[in-house]
């Protein structure tokens, strides 16, 4: 049997704000004696118990162990599953604030560095508040779906019961979005959102949550980049030198050669540098494009030192935007 003795500790089983009331928590008390008056601290937040409600409405002026009671007096709403607790003055309150701060600034930093980019890895922080674990679970599993080689949803925090400021404090440190599943937010805490600059999203509808994850995550999903290969040309004379831009003569043995085409410098086989066809010539005309087999004039610029044998391979670049699936 519990002990009824002692400072209350207790368990955060509901929270909202009341238009008229302010911050309401529904606390069940797991050890000590819950009074009126008590100084408490739940998580981030502190204040100091101004009225006490039974589950029948009845006010009340202590609680036991295993008693469920409404508590008003809180500066902000807590979270379901944040812990109550009972301090002796004032002192002691401030006190374990400064550590529980302390606590939490070394939390976020350790959640940040989790959270930071690894060995080529892109990473959408999220943030998951649900009603229940059911729920949780069923929006976890369709999440981790949305993931490839490198990339993944990494879930900064997930806990049941509405949002709160904790929530947008862990948000802000991690630069998570937060999405919450058949919860609630308040104005405090919407206010707090805005002036932080963290995102908030609620649905009551599982696909359409994760849609919305997987439409944030192709945000920030780096294109994928294919090349084509156009043509090449085989470099048959060096007619000019100068710094970065080169005259050349060569055949076109594949493809096509194109004005203005990315080039890549084959020798042996293997890359030595890269530049840009800046102009062609077909006999005296300048012209846009030389098909195979066709030979050529070249305005190469680039770096590359281009020597005669050598192969110039033109290429397009394409960025195709990927898409992810949660279903």
């Amino acid at each position: 049997m519990a002990n009824r003795h002692g400072r209350a500790v207790g368990t955060i089983i509901e929270s909202h704000i009341d238009k008229g009331e302010g911050p309401v928590a529904t606390v069940l008390v797991q050890s000590g004696t819950l009074r009126t008056g008590n100084l408490v601290s739940i998580g981030t937040i502190s204040g100091k118990i101004k009225n006490m409600r039974d589950y029948r409405g009845t006010e009340v002026t202590e609680a036991g162990p295993s008693m469920p009671v409404k508590i008003l007096g809180l500066k902000s709403s807590s979270s379901v599953g944040d812990i109550l607790q009972v301090h002796p003055d004032l002192k002691a309150l401030k006190g374990h604030m400064k550590g529980y701060e302390e606590q939490k600034r070394i939390y976020e930093a350790s959640l940040t560095n989790s959270l930071e980019k690894e060995d080529g890895i892109e990473k959408l922080a999220v943030i998951l508040k649900t009603d229940t674990l059911g729920s949780q679970e069923a929006i976890l599993q369709s999440l981790e779906r949305l993931s490839l080689p490198d990339f993944k949803i990494a879930i900064a925090k997930k806990a049941l019961g509405n949002v709160a400021d904790s929530d947008i404090e862990a948000a802000e440190a991690t630069g998570a979005i937060i999405y919450g599943f058949n919860v609630k937010t308040n104005l405090s805490v919407e206010q707090s959102a805005k002036e932080r600059g963290v995102k908030v999203k609620l649905y009551n509808i599982i696909y359409e949550l994760t849609d919305d994850v997987q439409q944030e995550a192709e945000k920030i999903l780096s294109p994928e980049i294919v090349r084509t290969e156009e043509g090449r040309i085989k470099v048959l004379a060096i007619f000019r030198t100068e710094k970065n831009s080169m005259i050349i003569g060569g055949t076109v043995t594949k493809g096509r050669a194109l004005e203005g085409a990315q080039t890549r410098v084959l020798r042996n086989q293997q890359p030595v540098g890269h530049g840009k066809l800046a102009s062609l010539q077909a006999g005296k005309q300048s012209v846009r494009e030389v098909v195979a087999v066709n030979d050529c004039g070249v305005q190469f610029s680039g770096k590359a030192v281009v020597k005669v044998g050598d192969i110039l391979e033109m290429y397009t670049e394409e960025k195709r935007y990927r898409k992810l699936s949660a279903r």
